[in-house]
């Protein structure tokens, strides 16, 4: 298989699970925001830093670009 062709397949599987992660944490956040509670919404807001951190590493982008 092309590398390229992998490479792309990569990104793309990457971004969906990113996507998925995003939205179970937006779940998060909104739970944690509806309970007023300022511990767990920071606790949650450093764990979505740092797996957009870690994908942006696997793609070799900047930290932060995918926010």
């Amino acid at each position: 298989m092309d590398p390229n062709h992998q490479r792309q397949q990569l990104k793309n599987v990457t971004f969906g699970l990113l996507n998925d992660i995003g939205i179970n944490l937006s779940k998060l956040y909104d739970l944690a925001d509806m309970a007023n509670n300022t511990g767990p919404i920071m606790q949650i807001e450093n764990v979505m830093e740092n797996c957009e951190n870690h994908a942006a590493s696997i793609l070799n982008l900047p930290p932060r670009i995918l926010r």
